[in-house]
């Protein structure tokens, strides 16, 4: 223990660096010694994540992984007396660390439950004109954050953006770890020093196959196939951590050497220490993956690219199932036109609401966006007669009361949402937010 005291003290920056990795990456922090004061969430992200154990919100993380991009340097020139180049030393192999987080996962302990949902590095962001795995590249560790919020449409409060090597290290600290490799991996890269080949059925996996595990993409579902592995690799390293013989301190020190490595994390030192205490009590309840669709979209080059597409209500749908909490159930949309009144004193906030329904499949025709003053009351519906009917829908999809006008401010509208002072605070505009607006 005296040991392990002088390692923390004279190693405190590190610790943080080198603890944030590992707990983050399977949701291994004890939330039960948060000392700030969390995220406050609304009320229909209450019933969105529900309340198993009356334990309030949950601690939420994204965790990011960078690849290592592998390439062959042309050897040194040889020259003769003249200075003639009469040959050339043998090719070298350079590494650097890769701007894209082609792994993402959102990671949240409600309680002891660890749920876990992998995010698509093709997901395509139409703010940004660009894939989710280029975020860290154009705006960082919390620029990413805040996209997979807004994807989720849960706040998250920490990130870790961390080296993929890292597995290997870990895994040999763990003194390997039992997976059931799925299929035949076979595949060699000899400029990047790369050579997987790992045979189908349970084994004990070391540290260097666990990184080829991860890496292998040359299935029918290339990176959906990756991202299930990783969770089964992260299933079983929660696994054997949870083992009697990591569940003394004396072990940290040999698990923090194996973690010598940089870390990009904002988790704090009080909450990183629960760690070994709390470590038996977790477990991995729920682990899934966003689905989409593949379509092709202009980049910001205006060429087309292939991207995945996500529709929020099944995004909604599939945190509700994974958290145990009710999704909102909305009708068929009407073929109404929708006129959106920005009154919050948030410019631009009506455009991302038209972007948000253009998304769920409301035709991007039926909506008009309109600027005014600021108004301090409450967001509303505003309705005509001949609209009533249609206008409930978007009652029940904004959870805002309803008028009835006499007339609305575009002749050509049917329907009017007024975004005043209070739409900065709902799911959206927490969104809009995050956005970076």
């Amino acid at each position: 223990l005296r040991f392990i005291r002088r390692f923390v003290t004279l190693n405190r920056a590190r610790l943080i660096q080198v603890l944030g990795l590992l707990v983050t990456i399977f949701g291994l922090v004890g939330y039960w010694t948060y000392k700030e004061t969390p995220s406050q969430i609304t009320e229909e992200q209450a019933v969105l994540i529900g309340d198993t154990c009356n334990e309030g919100r949950p601690i939420n993380f994204v965790v990011a992984g960078r690849d290592i991009l592998y390439s062959r340097l042309a050897g040194k020139e040889i020259r003769d007396a003249n200075g003639r180049v009469i040959g050339r030393e043998k090719a070298a192999r350079g590494s650097a660390l890769g701007t894209n987080t082609d792994t993402i996962l959102f990671v949240s302990i409600l309680c002891n439950d660890i749920n876990i949902i992998a995010i698509p590095r093709d997901i395509w962001l139409e703010d940004w004109v660009t894939k989710i795995n280029s975020m860290y590249y154009y705006k960082g560790a919390d620029g990413l954050k805040n996209a997979v919020a807004n994807i989720i449409g849960l706040p998250i409060d920490y990130y870790a953006v961390v080296n993929l090597d890292i597995f290997e290290d870990l895994v040999d600290a763990l003194g390997g770890v039992e997976v059931n490799v799925p299929y035949n991996m076979n595949y060699d890269d000899y400029a990047a020093g790369l050579r997987i080949h790992i045979k189908e059925g349970p084994q004990l996996l070391d540290g260097k196959q666990a990184g080829g595990f991860v890496r292998f993409r040359r299935t029918e579902r290339g990176d959906f196939d990756r991202i299930d592995r990783v969770k089964d690799l992260a299933s079983a390293m929660l696994k054997k951590m949870k083992g009697s013989s990591l569940a003394t301190a004396t072990k940290i020190p040999e698990i923090i050497k194996a973690f010598y490595k940089d870390v990009e994390t904002n988790v704090d030192l009080a909450t990183l220490l629960d760690l070994a205490k709390n470590m038996r009590n977790l477990k991995i309840k729920e682990s899934v993956t966003l689905p989409g669709e593949y379509a092709y979209v202009k980049a910001s080059d205006g060429t087309e690219i292939s991207a995945l597409a996500i529709n929020p209500r099944e995004v909604e749908k599939i945190v509700a199932n994974t958290f145990g909490g009710k999704a909102r159930e909305f009708a068929q949309a009407p073929d109404s036109v929708l006129l959106i009144t920005n009154r919050s004193g948030k410019k631009g906030l009506a455009e991302f609401y038209k972007s948000r329904l253009v998304a769920m499949g409301i035709k991007e025709d039926n909506i008009i966006t309109k600027e005014s003053s600021y108004d301090p009351s409450n967001s509303r519906i505003l309705d005509t007669l001949d609209s009533r009917a249609e206008a409930e829908y978007f009652v029940s999809l904004f959870g805002v009361e309803k008028r009835q006008a006499d007339h609305l401010d575009s002749r050509k509208a049917d329907i009017e949402l007024v975004l005043a002072a209070d739409a900065i605070d709902t799911v959206l505009g927490q969104q809009f937010v995050l956005a970076g607006n």
